[in-house]
């Protein structure tokens, strides 16, 4: 798996070209804990959406997603730096 580094200025695109390209294809969102173990929250749904959030609290910045069909699963990263 290939991790990237965004640049804080660089989130909005990235969210609006996997949005574009992605939506409805299925994903898995992973929490990867600092003593390495990995929690799944969610596995083979289908994404509905991908969004940044710097405007709702002043000190963060919310990478939103959610995946799932009738009622989807929301997660939530405050001030995201990498993603695989």
């Amino acid at each position: 798996m290939r991790t990237q580094e965004i640049a804080e200025t660089g989130w909005k695109q990235f969210c609006q070209r996997v949005q574009e390209f992605c939506q409805g294809a299925m994903v898995t969102i992973e929490l990867q804990q600092p003593e390495g173990t990995t929690a799944t929250i969610a596995r083979d749904l289908p994404l509905r959406g991908i969004a940044i959030d710097d405007q709702s609290d002043p000190c963060n910045t919310n990478l939103i997603i959610e995946a799932g069909p009738e009622r989807p699963v929301r997660h939530i990263v405050v001030e995201p730096i990498h993603l695989r």
